[in-house]
């Protein structure tokens, strides 16, 4: 699984894979 880091939010630059980042580490 991918991990939230800068460097893969720079490689992918997709606002959507950020919020589904955040979605998955914030608590439910």
């Amino acid at each position: 699984m991918p991990d939230c880091s800068l460097e893969i939010l720079l490689q992918h630059f997709s606002i959507v894979a950020a919020f589904e980042c955040i979605e998955q580490r914030s608590p439910d």
